[in-house]
């Protein structure tokens, strides 16, 4: 809702390049109330994780503020920066700016809001307020020390202020005017940050902006450092809870090779596999291949046991990759890497983004009847679990992605874990005349039958 407004004169955001002016502005400008309350005084806020370093929280005082105009600590008066003097003499005896102190600059709502705001409904200040909040924390991520050491002249990023916010209601011209003033001081805590400690604060903040509602990405060069900051990432949310415990799996990462670099052989190494992506000869497109080594002729392949090779010329038909242990958990996003159908059937897009939902094991249930006939079912396709009725009555149906499996007995509630768990393997049917038989303390199935999800019973409740 709120906006940058830019003051001073020239339309610029201010730049205080003078001690005594930047003290004088503190007392007759920021720290003063509504211009036409005289003796009001206005506390400012401390922002930022620079001022937080330097024990600078809630309130403003003016011998803090004033410390640091001065470019010294506010607790200890060490000095915070190489430039102390304000002002310097050039080479033609005139007086220049030394150092920059802060920069000034405000935000505010229209007009319109601010009357609103200041007289009809506050919960508007509560929502500017917020508004000056999010600005700053964006603007810290931007924040710079220059580097002028080793023959370096440049900049590093820093992401962390200085800063200080004070509210303010009216105009100079005593008009109803919200607005924030931000005043920035020209510090930063600078030091070169070691590759995890760097990982672990992208970490948080990626972390927090997603507890912020927004969109985050994080971008590598190279994929040693995608990994590690996956790993950091990842880390972060299950510390938070947001991912579950994972599980690991097996997964093939492609290497990266051109064309003409497939086609010579030193760029083969051990533990790599050959995908197939265009049928040759006896290799079928979905073929993976362990490469085994490579010959003057070619590249050679192991497949279902017989080695085969194939000429350097056809090697555009593959690409290489190698294996990797993979851990997955709930919750975590995963970037699809190809085209094609999922076992239900649905559509998949290379460089689609999905969330992983829940990890199925990796098996199927497999459904006898007593007259013979047989379902194998895989536990991926499995969805939700209803069991109904109790006694003698106990109705159990399982819902698979195109089928129900509907099973009528006693004691099937004692099922249910290993049906949560994907620990179940078989069920098989029994004849009643075997009730009596049977483990009083075990399920007991007298009837099973698989039946088209299209041709279940409207009605039911179903828990997943």
């Amino acid at each position: 809702m709120s906006c940058v407004q830019e003051t001073g004169a020239d339309s610029q955001s201010r730049i205080q390049f003078n001690l005594t002016n930047a003290q004088q502005y503190f007392r007759e400008h920021l720290s003063v109330g509504d211009y036409y309350s005289h003796g009001e005084k206005v506390a400012g806020e401390w922002f930022g994780q620079g001022a937080e370093k330097l024990g600078l929280t809630g309130k403003v005082t003016e011998d803090a503020f004033l410390a640091l105009c001065e470019g010294k600590h506010p607790v200890t008066g060490r000095k915070l920066g190489q430039r102390m003097n304000t002002v310097r003499q050039s080479a033609r005896d005139e007086m220049k700016a030394n150092r920059r102190i802060f920069y000034d600059f405000a935000i505010a709502p229209p007009k319109s809001v601010s009357v609103v705001a200041l007289y009809q409904d506050d919960r508007i200040l509560d929502l500017h307020n917020r508004a000056v909040r999010t600005a700053m924390l964006e603007l810290q991520k931007f924040a710079e020390a220059r580097v002028r050491k080793g023959g370096l002249r440049g900049e590093r990023i820093t992401g962390n202020l200085v800063a200080a916010t004070f509210r303010h209601d009216t105009s100079r011209e005593l008009d109803p005017h919200l607005h924030t003033h931000c005043v920035v001081f020209n510090a930063t805590f600078d030091r070169e940050v070691a590759p995890d400690d760097r990982r672990a604060v992208l970490a948080r903040e990626y972390v927090a902006s997603l507890h912020r509602h927004e969109r985050a990405l994080v971008v590598a060069q190279t994929w040693k450092e995608v990994n590690a900051m996956n790993e950091a990432i990842r880390a972060e949310l299950q510390t938070g809870g947001r991912i579950g415990s994972g599980v690991a799996l097996k997964t093939y990462q492609a290497v990266d090779l051109n064309e003409a670099q497939k086609r010579d052989g030193r760029f083969y190494q051990p533990g790599q596999f050959a995908y197939v992506l265009n049928r040759y000869g006896r290799f079928a497109k979905g073929d993976l291949c362990p490469i085994i080594g490579t010959s003057e002729r070619g590249l050679v392949l192991l497949k279902d046991g017989r080695r085969s090779t194939m000429s350097y010329r056809h090697t555009h038909r593959l690409a290489i990759a190698v294996e990797r242990e993979t851990n997955v958990a709930p919750g975590d996003r995963l970037q699809l890497k190809f085209n094609g159908k999922s076992k239900e059937g649905h559509a998949i897009a290379n460089g689609e983004l999905v969330t992983v939902r829940r990890i199925a094991a990796d098996g199927s249930l497999t459904i006898h009847s007593w007259n013979g006939e047989k379902w194998v079912l895989p536990w991926s396709h499995f969805s939700a679990a209803c069991h109904q009725g109790t006694g003698e009555n106990e109705q159990l149906v399982l819902s698979f992605a195109n089928h129900e499996v509907v099973l009528d007995g006693v004691r099937l509630a004692l099922l249910l874990p290993e049906i949560a768990s994907f620990h179940l393997d078989s069920l098989r049917d029994m004849p009643a005349k075997f009730r009596s038989q049977a483990d009083k303390s075990e399920p007991f199935i007298s009837r099973v039958s698989v039946r088209s999800a299209t041709d279940s019973p409207e009605g039911g409740a179903q828990t997943s």
